[in-house]
């Protein structure tokens, strides 16, 4: 009875990251039905010699620098900024741009809030990569120059009624990625790093 209960809702359990990463996926036979995630992976990668970034949970906890440059302590739990050397290959930035990349390997569903200081007066950049429903998201966004000071409120979420696809928002607008990848993981990978 249990068995053919599982048959005929079609229900696929994915784990990734050693359980750290769980996520869901929901298909039926007549059609497929919009991806669910009870968890998100979640990397930021950003210039700090151009920018401050400081980002907010849907919990309104966070990581990152405040608009002065401090930085505040971590309150998103399990999150981490990578070491500069993986930074410096995860966004692909020179050194004296100084890479930063900001990690939330169980980030929850929801709004996430980015507030990007500027610190140049040039265009600003976000390497962003989040692993959901099945899928590794590698997306670039320019932000546009601002003056020396400046604040920028940006939003990422996610596109849960389709496939996951993650998206950036400024002014309640969405930003077009200037590169984009999206790779399907297989659903029996149990480790790895995206």
């Amino acid at each position: 009875m249990i068995s053919r209960a599982i048959g005929i809702t079609g229900l696929f359990f994915c784990l990734y990251l050693s359980a750290a990463f769980c996520q869901e996926n929901t298909q039926t036979s007549a059609s497929k039905v919009p991806c669910t995630a009870t968890s998100i992976h979640v990397a930021i990668g950003f210039s700090l010699a151009d920018s401050y970034l400081l980002l907010t949970d849907p919990d309104g906890h966070r990581l990152g620098f405040s608009a002065t440059g401090k930085q505040v302590p971590r309150e998103i739990a399990q999150s981490f900024f990578e070491d500069d050397n993986t930074a410096e290959m995860d966004t692909n930035m020179l050194p004296e741009r100084k890479p930063r990349e900001m990690v939330v390997p169980s980030a929850k569903p929801g709004r996430y809030v980015l507030a990007l200081t500027s610190r140049k007066n040039t265009a600003q950049s976000l390497k962003i990569t989040t692993v959901v429903c099945g899928k590794i998201w590698r997306e670039e966004f320019t932000v546009p120059s601002k003056h020396i000071g400046t604040t920028t409120r940006l939003v990422l979420t996610w596109n849960f009624h389709a496939d996951g696809e993650p998206q950036l928002l400024m002014d309640d607008h969405a930003l077009q990625p200037t590169t984009k990848s999206v790779v399907s993981r297989p659903r029996s990978a149990t480790h790895g790093k995206p």
